[in-house]
């Protein structure tokens, strides 16, 4: 089913989750809705997903989806995240080597947080970010798995699985 509602260009949005239809239109966990019709996101199908998607942002024009197992076409390595910048879906780097549970955009960054050890050939223990075409680390990292991002008076605050509450 559909998990997430996310506005995408002047006059649409991208919904995500599993495989559904609308109106007849089959959808492969990205469709879209704009100017009043529904249609599947370029090359959704040609994507390999075998966790799901749990998070997508925008970060300019660029489109980002995260998850679990995502393949891009021609690619035989799962990753936790994919970019879309118009033509063909990217590995971005290498993408992150876990599952990806929340992206946020903001500014030129793309923040990524969830269960993961390392983003393109950086070490980043479960939160880093993608800027310039490049990866970059967090200091060490937060110890367990991040499951959301904000940025709260310019700060960027990451909530993460934890006995003693969420980290910041």
């Amino acid at each position: 089913g559909v998990g997430i509602v996310h506005e995408y260009g002047a006059s649409g949005c991208v919904i995500a989750g599993g495989f559904w239809s609308e109106t007849d239109v089959p959808m492969h966990h990205l469709g879209s809705w704009q100017d009043g019709e529904w249609s599947p996101w370029p090359q959704a199908f040609s994507l390999t997903v075998n966790g799901g998607v749990r998070a997508v942002a925008t970060v300019g024009p660029a489109f980002y989806v995260g998850g679990f197992g995502l393949l891009a076409p021609g690619s035989s390595t799962g990753r936790g995240l994919l970019g879309w910048e118009g033509s063909a879906w990217s590995d971005m780097g290498g993408g992150v080597n876990g599952s990806v549970n929340c992206l946020l955009g903001d500014g030129n960054r793309l923040y990524v947080g969830g269960s993961f050890k390392q983003a393109g050939t950086q070490a980043a223990t479960n939160i880093a970010f993608w800027e310039d075409n490049q990866w970059m680390t967090l200091g060490d990292g937060l110890p367990d798995s991040v499951k959301a991002l904000a940025v709260f008076q310019g700060q960027l605050i990451a909530a993460a699985s934890s006995a003693s509450g969420p980290a910041y």
